[in-house]
């Protein structure tokens, strides 16, 4: 048995308060929301470094330098994008 899900259009129609739904949509972000998204951002690209890092750090007891350098890339991608969003 399939179970559909409703989708509803966005017509267009004024809400509430005179704007349209896909006025809403255009709007952008508040600072505080920005700035929390960046925030997140740091923090993941932060925790994605660390990541790599170890399992960098553990594979070189197993001699694989493909796998090595490989991780070694990755996490140096997410110390670039540390960078770039710190600015």
């Amino acid at each position: 048995m399939r179970t559909s899900t409703k989708r509803t259009r966005n017509t267009g129609r004024p809400n509430k308060d005179g704007r349209s739904f896909s006025d809403q949509d255009k709007r952008s972000p508040s600072k505080s929301t920005r700035q929390q998204t960046k925030t997140n951002s740091i923090e993941n690209a932060q925790r994605n470094h660390e990541r790599y890092m170890m399992l960098a750090r553990s594979a070189e007891t197993t001699g694989d330098a493909t796998e090595i350098e490989n991780l070694y890339q990755r996490a140096e991608h997410y110390l670039k994008l540390m960078k770039e969003q710190a600015i």
